[in-house]
């Protein structure tokens, strides 16, 4: 009797013992783990507890690593660097002290970042996203998605958006209405047709060149900023706020066929179906 209970006492402190590991499969995020100062006492394994006890930063940036599996068990990082490795996923949804993400170069195809409120940045260029779940991710000032395979974007529930780079992707529509605290916007190498940015009274610098505008509205209350408008030829006229200093200044950088107008009439898409006759 005595001889069973001590056997399942071992089996229990076994059972134990291995429930305390962190599984990481990919081998060469393990032995990243095991060479670091993380594996506190030395052994063949990544424990829970010195997982969790990891604050600040953990960079994996550079280092071919396939899978980041085990990544979950250190919920008390702040930021995450795994950029310029072989990523196809990304399961961030344990991580709920993170502030910063960087995540670029890899392959993934779909981001969620609706678990992590607390990120103020997330840098995910050069991936093959389709798809990034946001939610109230109310502290998110910046956005970096470069050259990914995005036809949608939503930035609804992000109101602290100041940066936001989305060029390369094949958006067909952008709204930033409610992201008024937006200072640096680049949309260029997209799909879009109309862009209005009159609710972005902070908006410094504007790349939007590339894309298939018809419609641009820039009235947003100031027009010293930087402005990239060019390769869009079937932009005609820009609406802003002064004409004749968007026409003289040397920041804004339009197609030759482009010009500027302060209001709709002015516009030739605003009257478009008007000839000279319907005014005699």
């Amino acid at each position: 009797m005595k001889k069973t209970v001590l056997l399942i006492l071992v089996l229990a402190g076994a059972i134990s013992v291995k429930a305390q590991i962190v599984n990481i499969p990919d081998p060469i995020f393990k032995q990243i783990l095991l060479n670091s100062s993380i594996n506190t006492n030395q052994d063949n394994e990544i424990q829970v507890s010195e997982a969790e006890a990891i604050t600040g930063n953990l960079g994996l940036s550079n280092n071919d690593i396939n899978d980041l599996t085990g990544i979950e068990a250190f919920v008390n990082i702040s930021t995450l660097n795994c950029s310029h490795n072989n990523l196809s996923s990304l399961d961030i949804s344990n991580l709920s002290q993170l502030e910063e993400l960087f995540c670029s170069n890899n392959n993934l195809i779909t981001l969620d970042i609706t678990q992590n409120t607390l990120l103020v940045n997330v840098e995910a260029a050069y991936n093959e996203l389709t798809q990034i779940i946001i939610g109230q991710n109310n502290l998110l000032e910046e956005l970096g998605l470069t050259y990914n395979n995005l036809s949608q974007l939503d930035v609804f529930t992000l109101p602290a958006l100041e940066d936001l780079r989305c060029d390369g992707n094949q958006l067909t529509s952008l709204n930033l209405s409610q992201n008024p605290n937006i200072y640096y916007l680049n949309c260029s190498e997209n799909l879009l047709s109309s862009l209005n940015l009159t609710l972005n009274p902070e908006l410094e610098s504007l790349s939007c060149h590339s894309n298939q505008l018809e419609e641009l509205d820039l009235r947003n209350g100031t027009n010293e900023l930087e402005v990239y408008a060019f390769n869009n030829p079937d932009l005609e006229c820009i609406l802003v706020d002064d004409k004749y200093y968007c026409e003289n200044s040397p920041y804004w950088t339009i197609d030759d066929t482009a010009h500027y107008a302060e209001s709709e009439e002015a516009c030739s898409w605003a009257v478009e179906g008007f000839s000279l006759n319907d005014f005699k």
